[in-house]
């Protein structure tokens, strides 16, 4: 099962890497596209730290 977690988090953050990237190159807007890669990595740790928390209890 976390195993399978970790997979999902890798390649949501590959996705996220890609889009940065791609969103970079079209439209330098660093502040937008830092905001919402931020936003996007903090609701991931959020996910996870709920499955952990649910695991443990």
């Amino acid at each position: 099962m976390l195993s399978f977690i970790i997979q999902i988090v890798i390649g949501m953050i590959m996705a996220l890497g890609g889009v940065f990237y791609i969103s970079i190159a079209s439209s330098p807007n660093y502040l937008i596209i830092g905001l919402m890669y931020l936003i996007a990595v903090i609701l991931i740790a959020l996910a996870i730290a709920k499955v952990l928390k649910g695991k443990l209890v």
